[in-house]
């Protein structure tokens, strides 16, 4: 798969120039789908999320996000500042600032309740922001603040609205520096665009910390403010903040947390790795477990990245063995993937041949399902159906399957290349049509999305996929029909971004003239990539055009 770059962007914040981030990895991992994450990030605390909302006709429009903590005597918004256009070196002001332009506070999804509030906000300094919130009737939910110190490999757990889209997401990571740039905390985390001014939870699920940025940072890392380093700016108004209870961490499940970050950064360290034997072998070692038939088919077919500093850190993975060097060694590669993840956030993602290149690095898993050459003139979005990126490459990759496709976007982001931009690849139907092209594999670039479609509820409140599988409510969306409610595996932040920045890309490589869904070009037969999928939105971005979304129908894949 690939690195992808996103467009450059004001911090963590999304300006109006909308743009998508993330690391592209290799096919085996799901990073930001933790489990520990998913469990901090209760109904409860996700409804204290909001959406922050600014527009000015001078200075146009951004978006980010913050949350809700309640004052001495009302309840507030906390947010960064630099949402509001202030710099992170501002010392703030001694009253609250009225803004003329709009400012809209939104709770979950975009449909959600618009919040009322006074029209300005007060500028605390070290890039704080607090707007007062209106009482109402049924109160609202809050997040709980503490203060703590914090460690190199202590877990943080982070939320926001990633490029403005009305779903939120939540990511993970751990502290790599506690003395970073501006007096801030440097995470190996990945943050998108539009999260400025989100909560960072630690392991106990308190609020210990704010989203200030990553793309301005080291390595393109996310960065937050402790809230103990602020304190003394926003007790005055929140009132006294509790320490939090110290919170003994077991070296073995450090280690653990370590090593599962680390693949990241293993992956792409492989890279630089030509011998294929040893790359199998370092992927043994530092798994501890035998790689499977499929995992050694694709660590040996991984073309080679030359990315300095690679190497050596990979290799070391062999040399050493305790516990100490194995934290030492997976917080290295961590931060090379980051590191390696910069270049895209720095504008270098490029098409080279077909190929999708970003600082130089191509993950681009070769099918010999690949046809004849072709000038694309579409972007066709595809559902695969599928939970795992691993399994769905392996089966793609299966030459008597017949079918392939461009690419493949993980739920966390992960994307891999299998065909060409330049080259057919056999994905819309011989029949699909659009406007006066006709089957549309000789005319378009596929980006296929990692998610199961509908899904059934059964009278436990249990969602299942079409195997019968559990699916998390956490993942589901309800989609409203003419008729009934139907219900849909959502779609994360981490792929509309990198998908926006992807069809960005290719709309400037060739000349593009529609993204549509599978629906819409083969709407008989096909109902992905199904309602769920901002399609009107996504076009209207990229594009300034765009198709209608999928009907809420039943499932037609």
């Amino acid at each position: 798969m690939k690195l992808l770059r996103a467009l450059a962007v004001c911090r963590a914040c999304l300006s109006a120039r909308r743009l998508g981030v993330l690391l592209v990895m290799v096919s085996f991992l799901v990073v930001s789908a933790d489990k520990p994450g998913r469990r901090l990030w209760t109904d409860a605390r996700m409804n204290a999320m909001v959406r922050v909302e600014i527009f000015s006709q001078d200075a146009g429009a951004s978006v980010g996000s913050g949350f809700l903590v309640q004052g001495i005597d009302r309840v507030y918004v906390l947010t960064s500042a630099h949402v509001f256009g202030r710099e992170l070196e501002d010392e703030g002001e001694k009253e609250c600032v009225p803004f003329s332009i709009e400012i809209k506070l939104y709770q979950r999804e975009r449909s959600g309740e618009r919040l009322e509030h006074d029209n300005c906000a007060w500028l605390l300094g070290r890039d704080l922001a607090l707007v007062p919130v209106h009482e109402r009737s049924n109160g609202y939910p809050t997040l709980e603040l503490r203060t703590r110190e914090f460690h190199q490999w202590d877990d943080i757990y982070i939320a926001g609205y990633p490029n403005g889209y009305e779903l939120d997401t939540t990511t993970a990571g751990m502290v790599r520096s506690v003395h970073a740039v501006n007096d801030l905390v440097m995470t190996n985390a990945l943050s998108l665009p539009g999260m400025s001014g989100g909560p960072y939870l630690s392991e106990s699920g308190y609020t210990v910390g704010l989203h200030t940025g990553g793309l301005d940072f080291v390595s393109g890392a996310a960065h937050f403010t402790s809230l103990k380093r602020v304190r003394e700016r926003l007790e005055p108004y929140l009132g006294p903040l509790q320490e939090e209870p110290a919170v003994t961490s077991d070296p073995r499940s450090v280690a653990d947390s370590v090593a599962v970050n680390a693949e990241l950064g293993q992956l792409v360290a492989l890279r630089a790795v030509s011998d294929g034997e040893k790359r199998v072998q370092l992927w043994q070692t530092f798994l501890g477990r035998s790689a499977s038939l499929q995992e050694v088919q694709l660590l040996t077919s991984l073309p080679v990245a030359r990315v300095e500093g690679i190497k050596p850190a990979a290799l070391a993975v062999l040399e050493k063995d305790t516990q100490q060097d194995r934290l030492a060694i997976a917080g290295s590669l961590v931060s090379i993937s980051v590191a390696t993840q910069a270049a895209c956030l720095g504008g270098s993602m490029k098409l080279v041949d077909g190929i999708l290149e970003c600082g130089g690095i191509s993950n681009y898993l070769p099918t010999k399902n690949a046809g004849a050459s072709i000038e694309p003139q579409l972007i066709v979005l595809h559902s695969t159906l599928t939970r795992s990126l691993k399994r769905t490459v392996e089966t793609l990759l299966d030459s008597s399957m017949g079918a392939s496709v461009h690419f493949l976007i993980d739920r966390d982001g992960a994307v891999v290349q299998l065909v060409p931009t330049n080259r057919a690849a056999s994905h819309a139907g011989r029949d699909s049509r659009w406007g006066e092209f006709k089957g549309l594999n000789r005319y378009s670039v596929s980006i296929d999305f990692i998610n199961l479609g509908q899904l059934v509820k059964d009278g436990q409140e249990t969602f299942k996929d079409y195997t019968g599988a559990v699916v998390s409510a956490d993942d589901v969306q309800a989609i409203d029909g003419p008729f009934e409610t139907t219900y849909w595996q959502r779609f994360t932040g981490p792929q509309l971004a990198i998908a926006q920045a992807l069809a960005g890309e290719l709309a400037k490589h060739y000349k593009i003239q529609a993204i549509a869904g599978h629906c819409n070009v083969l709407p008989e037969r096909k109902a992905d990539p199904g309602p769920a999928f901002p399609i009107e939105v996504f076009g209207n971005t990229v594009l300034g055009k765009s198709e209608p979304d999928c009907a809420p129908v039943g499932s037609r894949y």
